[in-house]
């Protein structure tokens, strides 16, 4: 449906096929990964699911590459039941290939 816009959903915007149509067209209406987010973002609703899926989407298209380091650089996520160690982004990747294969 390319003329569907995120108002035309007929339920809120974290249940699953909202969220998708919303991530998606936040997508296909930009031309950049950060520009995706913000279009996700500036949508309402349930903005962290929106854009947490937007996220998802726009780094599959885009790449890593496309995001901004301004973005990865101060990532820091606790690790619960690990004596206060924390992930950070070279870490995160780590991970992710090593779930990969």
């Amino acid at each position: 449906m390319p003329d569907w816009h995120p108002d035309q959903a007929t339920e809120s915007s974290g249940a699953d096929w909202p969220c998708l149509g919303s991530a998606v067209w936040a997508l296909r209406t930009t031309t950049s990964f950060e520009d995706a987010i913000r279009a996700a973002i500036d949508l309402g609703g349930d903005t962290d699911t929106v854009a947490a899926v937007t996220g998802g989407l726009a780094g599959a298209y885009y790449g890593l590459d496309a995001i901004r380091a301004r973005w990865t650089q101060p990532l820091h996520v606790p690790l619960p039941g690990f004596d206060g160690r924390v992930g950070r982004l070279v870490d995160l990747l780590h991970l992710a290939r090593r779930l990969g294969g």
